[in-house]
């Protein structure tokens, strides 16, 4: 017996965000297989809902479908990454500039306190991949207080819609998302420049801070897919027998 179709879409959302999740966190390496009954399994769920997921996915540019076979993860061109953080990094400077020409004093205290959390993470003495996990979630938490504080809801929609994209190629860029563990120190003091930047009301410091920062993350991600492309010769088969028919 099928799905009751008013169950469909969150069912279908569920699905999404548990295989978005896995993309984001780097436990689907790029070029990897990624098959519907896996994840059937995992949340106990039916196809259909699956499969209307990982097409959701691979129209935002993070699965590759291949007809009557199936799916893998989508390799990142380095080229690609390059244009795509220059891009995200602008969005993203211009919101530090607004935040600090409009934030308040209870803004600044609320990145504050996020700035905070993320250097006790620094010393957090769990397996890499929480570690990773749990400063891609606080990361967020940071920039979206960013784009609260430039009072520019558009500006904020606009810059916020990279960061799916942006943490995707953070963590394919290593096959395990180890990238956010790995910068947590310097991050943080990056971070730390962007936030007395905005505390003192320096726009242009803050938009050049910013900016700074988020090319970092850019350039290692690059460095860390190209060093894994010249280690690995051939790529694995695209996918099992699964279908998305």
């Amino acid at each position: 017996m099928g799905v009751p179709a008013r169950y469909r879409p969150r069912l279908t959302e569920h699905a999404y965000e548990y295989t978005k999740g896995l993309l984001l966190d780097g436990a689907l390496a790029p070029g990897s297989r990624v098959r519907v009954e896996d994840v059937v399994k995992a949340l106990k769920a039916s196809r259909q809902p699956v499969m209307e997921a990982f097409k959701r996915l691979a129209g935002e540019g993070f699965l590759e479908i291949i007809p009557q076979v199936g799916c893998r993860v989508v390799t990142p061109d380095p080229r690609e990454i390059r244009d795509f953080f220059r891009l995200f990094a602008g969005a993203e400077a211009l919101t530090a500039e607004l935040a600090a020409a409009r934030g308040h004093s209870a803004e600044r205290e609320e990145l504050r306190r996020i700035h905070g959390e993320i250097a006790e993470l620094g010393k957090s003495k769990d397996p890499p991949t929480n570690v990773a996990h749990a400063y891609r979630v606080l990361n967020q938490q940071f920039h979206g207080a960013v784009h609260a504080m430039a009072h520019s809801p558009l500006v904020a929609s606009c810059a916020a819609g990279y960061w799916d994209r942006s943490d995707f190629y953070i963590a394919t860029a290593l096959g395990g998302g180890l990238v956010f563990a790995r910068r947590i120190a310097e991050a943080h003091a990056e971070h730390e420049s962007i936030l007395a930047a905005i505390e003192g009301g320096e726009a242009k410091i803050a938009s050049e801070m910013m900016e700074r920062h988020i090319l970092a993350f850019g350039r290692s991600s690059q460095r860390d897919l190209h060093d894994e492309d010249e280690a690995t010769d051939d790529r694995k088969p695209a996918c099992s027998a699964t279908s998305l028919r």
